[in-house]
């Protein structure tokens, strides 16, 4: 029998036992469809989180942090300056390879007033002009605050698009008008662009609609009172850069605290990284899932062609005794095998493509349809086709014709 004949007799044995080869194929195709969606989600969950690691500032941006110094140094850690906005004009005047720097800090839940109007605004950022560079802001109207504001701790701010629509009317135009942060009047010179990227009903990037800035020394003088920065931010000068540079950051303001090892490098591709990380677990755990589907699928199968091989026991007898070979009723089965096993393989995912399909239009859930999940997948199932169906096989090909013609 040629492999389109056996193929053939696998559709045939499908037909003739309809419910049993239907619960067989429901194993497969949902080991396979939720492998596929498992992966949709992890891969759509992580886009989302690419894009908004990329609109605040992509794998070059490193930020400093304050840090606790290892147990050996916390007897002399007083000999540090700690973080300073000298640290960051040391790091602007090094050599390294850089496209911006600046000290920053920040306050949540600042209050915004304007009339009866009122914000609390998520993020008040207080840094030097190039933190509109180093955190990818965009200007919708007006303009950024400069060297000169930041020199003179103008009483200036940017706000987001968000905190602009709460305190203006709709059509008002806010720059150039005053607004009260905690009882000081700023002076609105611009509003950020709108920034959107949904993940069904949440927008990723609603931070930066709900975010406000203003010159780090008026956030100091005018609402903090404090002389220290909260940290540094960087950008650098490529991403093949980011490695090299936050160790020549590490390595530069440990020289300058004294050998205290007092603050923190940390760049976006390491949380990139520990991210990949928490994917592969994700995926292991998903591919564990369908794997046990799968696996049961292949029992199905097995049970399946060993009670074909109980029914035909008379038609593998006639064969053998018209001259087939014991290869050829071996190849008959485990094609049979590998036919219920594709189709359920198939099925699968095109369940799993309807199913993220109809979910992608969902306002809270937006999985993505992998191709390589998918091809895992089928590989899975055609793979399983073939395992149950050796066992059969061999089984099926060693029956001796005489006995088998006996059979009644």
């Amino acid at each position: 029998m040629n492999l389109v004949g056996a193929v053939a007799n696998g559709f045939g044995e499908i037909w003739t036992h309809k419910l049993r080869s239907l619960l067989t194929l429901v194993c497969v195709l949902l080991g396979v469809a939720s492998l596929v969606l498992v992966q949709g989600f992890i891969d759509g969950l992580f886009d989302g989180w690419r894009s908004s690691i990329e609109e605040n500032g992509g794998i070059q941006r490193i930020r400093i942090m304050t840090d606790t110094p290892p147990e050996s140094q916390k007897a002399r850690s007083g000999i540090s300056p700690g973080l300073s906005i000298e640290d960051a004009k040391a790091i602007q005047q090094s050599a390294l390879l850089l496209d911006g720097v600046t000290p920053m800090a920040d306050q949540n839940d600042a209050l915004f007033q304007r009339g009866r109007k009122s914000f609390r605004c998520r993020d008040l950022v207080g840094g030097w002009p190039e933190i509109f560079q180093i955190r990818r802001l965009e200007l919708g109207q007006g303009r950024a605050f400069g060297d000169l504001d930041e020199q003179t701790a103008a009483q200036v701010v940017v706000l987001g698009a968000g905190v602009a629509k709460a305190l203006f009317e709709e059509g008002e135009d806010p720059v150039g008008k005053t607004v009260d942060l905690r009882g000081v009047p700023f002076t609105v010179i611009g509003v950020l662009r709108p920034y959107e990227k949904w993940y069904g009903t949440f927008n990723l990037l609603r931070e930066k609609n709900e975010t406000a800035l203003v010159p780090l020394s008026s956030l100091m003088r005018r609402i903090s009172g404090s002389t220290v920065p909260q940290g540094i931010e960087v950008q650098a000068a490529s991403v093949e850069d980011v490695t090299r540079t936050a160790a020549a950051l590490e390595s530069l303001l440990v020289r300058l605290h004294r050998g205290i090892e007092d603050v923190r490098v940390i760049s976006q591709d390491m949380q990139v990284a520990t991210f990949r990380e928490q994917k592969r677990a994700f995926m292991i755990g998903g591919m564990a899932i369908a794997a046990v589907s799968l696996l049961v699928s292949g029992i199905g199968i097995m049970n399946l062609m060993l009670a074909a091989i109980h029914e035909r026991v008379r038609e593998i007898g006639v064969r053998k005794a018209l001259g087939a070979w014991s290869r050829d009723i071996f190849v008959q089965f485990v094609v049979e095998s590998c036919t219920l096993s594709v189709c359920g393989g198939l099925v699968g995912i095109g369940l799993g493509f309807g199913l993220i399909s109809l979910l992608q239009g969902n306002e809270t859930i937006r999985p993505i349809f992998s191709v390589n999940a998918a091809l895992v997948g089928f590989g899975f199932s055609v793979t399983v086709g073939v395992l149950a169906g050796l066992y059969p096989a061999v089984k099926a090909s060693r029956l001796d014709p005489i006995e088998a013609l006996r059979y009644d």
